[in-house]
Parts: C-alpha cells; structure tokens; sequence
C-alpha cells in the first residue's frame, strides 16, 4: 500500500472536515466529513481553487 492510500484511508476514516490545497490554492483533497460539513460533493470541489469553493469576504 502507498503513503498516499493509507493517508487516504485515514484522512476518510476520521470525522473531522480536511481539505489539502497545494501551493496554487488549487483543492487536491477534501474528505467525506468536510463534504458533508460543506453540502459540496467530493468530484464537485477537487481542481477547483479555494476561493472558488469558498466565498471569502472582508469583515
């Protein structure tokens, strides 16, 4: 098994939402707990940038 199955498979398991974005912003992973957090599903939230997935606003 790679590291990345077993991250994966971990990362799955716990329920607490995870999101790993790589250095451009761009969503590379995003668990089935911070879908459910979300209401985004999985396929509909990962290549797309952050900013994309979540409106920021300015307080």
């Amino acid at each position: 098994m790679k590291y990345t199955e077993m991250f994966e498979m971990l990362f799955d398991s716990v329920d607490i939402g995870l999101i790993i974005a790589d250095v451009d912003g761009t969503l590379v992973y995003y668990n089935k707990a911070q879908s459910a957090i979300d209401r985004i599903e999985i396929d509909d939230a990962l290549g797309r940038k952050m900013y994309e997935v979540y409106k920021f606003t300015k307080d």
